[in-house]
């Protein structure tokens, strides 16, 4: 199965691989938020929300306050897409933010 993400979801599912925020560990919507460009919010809005539409991202309202984790159930798939993401982060690099990549979930 092959999935199509940009680099806003692909960073998103790092900062949120990289900080160990799976199913109850979630992240507060204003940290996942932190490191991009202040122009591109409603992009990362509508990342978030293509995110959570996939299962990919799990999205808790708490105290008013948006949160965001990882889906257990899809680990072997994230799994997948943050190994792609290491071995590709230098091409990255020259992406643009809303440029779509295919990546390969499957086991081959």
């Amino acid at each position: 199965m092959k999935i199509i993400l940009n680099k806003i979801q692909l960073k998103i599912i790092y900062k949120l691989f990289n900080k160990n925020r799976w199913g109850d560990g979630h992240m507060l919507d204003t940290d996942v938020r932190k490191g991009f460009p202040s122009g591109i919010g409603d992009k990362i809005e509508a990342s978030l929300n293509d995110l959570v539409r996939s299962q990919i991202l799990l999205k808790l309202i708490k105290s008013r306050e948006t949160h965001y984790s990882l889906n257990k159930n899809q680990m072997k798939g994230i799994l997948r897409i943050i190994g792609w993401y290491n071995d590709h982060l230098a091409l990255l690099k020259n992406e643009q933010w809303t440029a779509e990549i295919e990546i390969d979930i499957e086991d081959h």
